[in-house]
């Protein structure tokens, strides 16, 4: 995949989406919205719209200087049509490289059955690598999900891998700071 920017943190973003991207583009849409027995029945969609949504959330919340993972819209349209997925990933792509900025992070808990919210204080930046993080995590799930539906299915060697992982795995050390 051809990158369209060398800022490593843009670069990573545009890489995993764009391994997300090749997979839905070789999915049926059948496939798309398969309840995975082994996932408790989630599916590839549901994966698929909880990690856009995220990074809505993010983009959506830096001019408003406040980010609510929680309270997000679960579009049922993006879990079941990824078509409209594949539409979306190109928006984020475009609107991702904002100027770093602090962001109030608000989290709600549910403790003894009472809803309760705190905040933090994070960047922008910051929580674009949180993104990062939680994507991989989540097309580790879609991994697991496409590897039940569809056995014989060729992933990226690094689909699902943390940068950690990979740099272990292939005995690679990081030798200078990237700022």
């Amino acid at each position: 995949m051809q990158l369209k920017t060398n800022n490593p943190l843009y670069a990573r973003i545009e890489s995993l989406l764009g391994q997300l991207k090749n997979l839905l583009r070789n999915l049926g849409d059948n496939e798309y919205v398969q309840p995975v027995a082994i996932m408790d029945d989630a599916t590839i969609g549901q994966h698929t719209r909880h990690i856009l949504e995220i990074f809505n959330v993010l983009i959506d919340g830096h001019d408003r200087g406040a980010v609510n993972y929680d309270e997000r819209p679960r579009n049922i349209e993006l879990e079941a049509n990824p078509h409209f997925a594949l539409t979306l990933i190109d928006k984020i792509l475009e609107s991702i490289t904002q100027r770093d900025k602090t962001v109030i992070m608000i989290h709600t808990v549910l403790l003894a059955g009472v809803t309760t919210s705190f905040d933090t204080l994070s960047s922008y930046r910051r929580e674009l690598v949180y993104n990062i993080e939680h994507t991989v995590h989540h097309l580790a799930l879609i991994k697991v999900a496409v590897r039940t539906i569809r056995p014989e299915y060729e992933f990226d060697q690094d689909f699902g891998y943390a940068d950690s992982t990979l740099i272990n795995k292939n005995g690679i050390y990081r030798t200078s700071a990237i700022s």
